[in-house]
């Protein structure tokens, strides 16, 4: 785990890190779940809010994973993506929801302003107003 977080680090260092930490960092302040727990919750969200601005991009991902992407578009090997990082949190049963995890989520007025604010936010491939942050948070499938 040491060199995997290095690993990590070193990525993040070079390439920054967008929405999804923007977002889990009010989440793990306001809940006490973990950044890499709340970072899960929200990855597919955002990589679904990110794709219409970098859908090759996360086509590699799909491909990367052993999807054959083959003939597919770019935005259908993103959607493929998202479905693959799905299947993967299910497969080491990583928890969906909130309500999952025993925690009844309700959105604070500041959270959407402390993720607004946050540096990741503004390094996101898709720039998010306020109103684009509310939904990602408050999204059904998240909530529980």
């Amino acid at each position: 785990m040491l060199l995997a977080s290095c690993m990590a680090g070193l990525a993040f260092k070079n390439t920054m890190v967008g929405l999804t930490h923007a977002l889990s960092h009010p989440v793990g302040a306001y809940f006490h779940i973990g950044h890499g727990l709340a970072c899960a919750l929200y990855l597919p969200a955002v990589m679904e809010f990110n794709a219409p601005v970098c859908a090759k991009k996360l086509a590699l991902i799909a491909d990367a994973a052993g999807v054959d992407v083959r003939g597919l578009s770019a935005e259908r090997a993103a959607s493929e993506a998202v479905h693959t990082v799905r299947r993967l949190f299910a497969t080491v049963s990583l928890p969906k929801t909130f309500s999952e995890m025993g925690i009844e989520f309700k959105l604070q007025p500041k959270m959407v302003e402390d993720a607004f604010a946050q540096p990741p936010a503004k390094n996101n491939p898709r720039p998010a107003d306020r109103d684009q942050i509310r939904t990602l948070f408050t999204l059904p499938e998240i909530i529980g």
